[in-house]
């Protein structure tokens, strides 16, 4: 049974009025409607608040639909931490930094630059400067992606069960790995527009550094969460 339909019956069974509930829990009659026809949620707090009114467990007020969407809705109110918000000026730095560069120095950039890279990071293909817009492109199309994901926790599968106990914690990860994921992807995309303009091999070490970080991040994070999940 849905949220709404649990409040309006254990109300009911308590002969209570709308503005009665609502003048228990210090909201408005039209609130407690709202919760009542589905059309709003109350947030965990109040959900909590409830289940003591009424004197019953969480379990039963609230259904498995609707714990799911208390943990997006936790998600969305889990604030940005010092690391998040470092990660995502270095993303926006290196982003508009790489942006910057080609505008200034684009007279000096050659007209033929490297256009692919072996796994060692050595040229073994040439075009015109101006395909290096491309990777701007995909750079800048890659980073508002996921940022854009980032918002919508509705799209994810976590890999785990959402629970009351681990909502919290789970999407506190989930939100570190797309974050940092972001970040490395963005520092890769910006090795790729940097080197091919100033005409130069990329770091032997790079291929598999960046391999490593990126597949070494996705599974550090999944570890966590999947030890979260308890």
């Amino acid at each position: 049974m849905a949220l709404g339909d649990n409040i309006k019956r254990l109300r009911e069974e308590r002969q209570l009025t709308q503005q009665m509930l609502a003048d228990k829990l210090y909201v408005s009659r039209q609130t407690v409607c709202r919760w009542e026809n589905g059309t709003r949620c109350p947030d965990l707090i109040m959900a909590k608040r409830i289940a003591m009114e009424f004197d019953v467990s969480l379990d039963e007020l609230i259904s498995d639909e609707d714990l799911k969407k208390f943990a997006k809705k936790e998600f969305m109110n889990i604030k940005d931490t010092r690391a998040d918000t470092i990660m995502e000026y270095l993303c926006r730095i290196m982003l508009i930094g790489t942006l910057i560069y080609l505008i200034v120095c684009w007279s000096t950039i050659p007209d033929q630059i490297p256009t692919h890279y072996n796994a060692a990071g050595e040229i073994d293909d040439w075009g015109g400067k101006g395909m290096i817009w491309f990777t701007v492109i995909i750079s800048w199309a890659l980073y508002l992606g996921i940022s854009f994901v980032e918002c919508y926790p509705d799209i994810w599968n976590t890999g785990v069960e959402i629970t009351r106990k681990n909502s919290e914690k789970v999407y506190r990860l989930l939100k570190y790995l797309i974050r940092t994921s972001k970040l490395i992807m963005t520092a890769v995309f910006s090795t790729l527009i940097i080197f091919p303009a100033m005409e130069k091999p990329l770091p032997v070490w790079f291929t598999p550094v960046y391999l490593i970080l990126l597949t070494g991040n996705a599974v550090f994070w999944l570890i966590r969460i999947f030890l979260a999940r308890k």
